[in-house]
């Protein structure tokens, strides 16, 4: 299905390249600019993760009260990695972090090469700083990656994660602030963080909520609570929500069962694990989830590299189970689609989601 709307806000830049070819289609041959005030007429497929149905201004503590409140537990099984970034989506050389700069910027930067920067002047929200180069910019999620992780994204799926970490379509999810201010605020939430220009935090206070609501994100009661009291400080009394952004989760297997049909055991397919006499070998009633081995049938202690029962294409895992799991001694390190490291890796066995490469005992690779 095909959603057509008008676009009078937000980052235009990553669907420039669809509107021109829209444009022509429709007979007009004129260019569009990355702009902010631009209105820009593109067409998205439901796949692009958003819904077009959204309201107008709510009240801004209506919209709080809305927001599901779960307590935060000790972060675990976090790596940036997970949520990957920053990408090229509209191939036009320019990286989710440089199309930001560049509609950011008061004074636009004149881009050259491989979407090289230079010249240009930002003013830095949360701090107010006015800077003239962009290496001197951080490109802040809102929702910090490890908040969206607390907050509900440990359950998403991979490109789930990535949507989110390249948020083009909502003007609310990303912002150039200085480097300083950006990793002052880390991984903070609105009751632990806050910035040191009044203006930056108003709008902080407006953006955390848009987004948490275009994401479907929790909030815990500190944040609930330092949230309520930034929206009277700040005499906010309506936000305009933003489209919600369509969420995809880990799968896991159903209790008892496995991520593969389990075939009935006999003496000649493994002569280490012989069925007692007049049976088949029975079937454990709740396994852990199961891998599928790349490998020849053999013992199931471990997955063993060898011949490839069905070979996947240059060590790649099967589309039903895409995650690649590596063992070197007695690291055991999974890798998905989006991880840098995917296509360098030859498969040893291959899972359903992460969640089953994680309760084999495997972990995401460290960052470089």
């Amino acid at each position: 299905m095909f959603y057509v709307v008008f676009r009078t806000y937000g980052r235009a830049g990553n669907l420039d390249k669809g509107t021109n070819m829209i444009m022509k289609l429709m007979g007009r041959n004129f260019p569009l600019y990355r702009s902010k005030t631009l209105p820009v007429l593109f067409i998205t497929l439901s796949l692009f993760g958003v819904s077009p149905a959204h309201g107008g201004p709510i009240d801004a503590k209506s919209a709080l009260a809305v927001l599901k409140v779960v307590e935060e537990g000790a972060r675990v099984g976090y790596e940036r990695e997970m949520f990957n970034h920053w990408i090229d989506a509209d191939n036009d050389g320019c990286d989710t972090r440089r199309e930001v700069l560049f509609e950011e910027a008061v004074i636009k930067p004149t881009v050259t090469g491989s979407c090289d920067l230079s010249g240009g002047q930002w003013v830095s929200k949360y701090d107010g700083l006015v800077l003239t180069e962009a290496s001197d910019l951080d490109v802040d999620h809102v929702v910090s990656l490890g908040e969206a992780w607390d907050s509900g994204a440990s359950k998403w799926d991979a490109v789930t994660r990535q949507a989110f970490a390249n948020d083009l379509l909502s003007s609310n999810s990303l912002i150039a602030v200085s480097a300083s201010s950006n990793r002052s605020k880390s991984d903070s939430d609105s009751s632990e963080w806050s910035p040191s220009n009044r203006s930056g935090v108003c709008w902080l206070t407006s953006a955390t909520l848009i987004t948490k609501h275009r994401w479907s994100l929790s909030i815990d009661k500190k944040e609930k609570s330092a949230l309520s009291k930034l929206i009277t400080r700040c005499g906010i009394k309506k936000i305009s929500l933003a489209p919600k952004a369509k969420i995809g989760f880990i799968t896991l297997p159903k209790p008892g069962g496995s991520t593969t049909p389990t075939p009935t055991a006999s003496p000649s397919t493994n002569p280490t694990q012989p069925p007692a006499s007049g049976t088949t070998q029975p079937v454990p009633s709740s396994p852990a989830p199961t891998p599928v081995q790349t490998s020849a049938p053999g013992p199931t202690t471990a997955p063993v590299a060898s011949t490839p029962a069905t070979a996947p294409t240059g060590g790649d895992c099967p589309s039903s189970h895409p995650v690649k799991g590596n063992i070197n001694g007695t690291s055991k390190i999974y890798h998905t689609l989006t991880s840098s490291y995917y296509s360098r890796t030859d498969a040893e066995v291959c899972f359903l989601d992460e969640r089953s490469a994680v309760a084999a005992g495997f972990r995401a690779p460290l960052k470089n």
